[in-house]
């Protein structure tokens, strides 16, 4: 990953989170950013593979990945919901 990949997210964590994420930093030597930034891809990898599988399997057993009455997804959706 190239540094023109990286997006800029701030947010906040709670105590516990932040004191392991900090003692594993002391403890390896590595930035808290790139921990957390491992951390995420692993989970967004992990979600994107269920995902994946997912879809897989409603194809194979011929059942649609929507929603009924769905129409289509988000552009559908908010036909409907009056915004």
């Amino acid at each position: 990953m190239c540094a023109d990949d990286l997006v800029d997210f701030r947010g906040k964590l709670p105590r516990r989170v932040h004191s392991i994420l900090f003692a594993k930093s002391q403890a390896t030597g590595r930035d808290m950013q790139v921990i957390v930034r491992e951390v995420m891809q692993q989970w967004a990898d992990d979600e994107l593979h269920a995902a994946n599988v997912m879809q897989r399997v409603l194809r194979s057993e011929g059942v649609s990945g929507e929603p009924p009455g769905s129409g289509g997804g988000a552009a559908e959706e908010s036909k409907g919901s009056g915004a």
